[in-house]
């Protein structure tokens, strides 16, 4: 019987350990292959992809690669950071409560990065928009037409 309670056991924590890095690893390969497109500057335009945070964004271009670029550098951040919460739960794959606790961490990065970039990104973009005069002039019918 104690054989039998500290097979489960062992089971327990390499289920653990699993679900850990099953989630991180892939959290950090989105987060990673969504922001280096933007980071670097490799995506139009579009309704589809990208920090559309408001018309301004998409009416002018210089304002969609600056957003984009910033968003896109919050987003391999939060890569890089899922990256060393996939990294610690190999590391600590015998404990339960490391797993868990880098659980936690993985949800917070990820909702609290999420937000930030989101946030920091409408602001870049109403700054842009002000020092460029388009919050004065802007002609909401054509607000979501461009030309690339």
């Amino acid at each position: 019987m104690v054989a039998k309670l500290s097979d489960n056991h062992f089971n327990h924590k390499i289920m653990s350990a699993v679900i850990a890095i099953a989630i991180s690893v892939p959290l950090a390969l989105i987060f990673i292959l969504t922001g280096l497109p933007l980071f670097l500057k490799k995506v139009k335009r579009n309704y589809f992809f990208g920090f559309r945070v408001t018309r301004y964004a998409m009416l002018d271009q210089e304002i969609w690669y600056a957003v984009n670029r910033r968003g896109g550098q919050h987003l391999l951040i939060i890569g890089g950071l899922l990256t060393i919460c996939a990294a610690l739960s190999i590391i600590f794959r015998q404990s339960v409560a490391a797993q868990s606790s880098l659980l936690y961490a993985d949800l917070a990065i990820t909702v609290v990065g999420s937000l930030y970039a989101a946030i920091s990104g409408q602001a870049l973009n109403n700054h842009l928009a002000k020092v460029k005069g388009l919050r004065d002039h802007i002609d909401t019918k054509h607000a979501y037409k461009f030309e690339n």
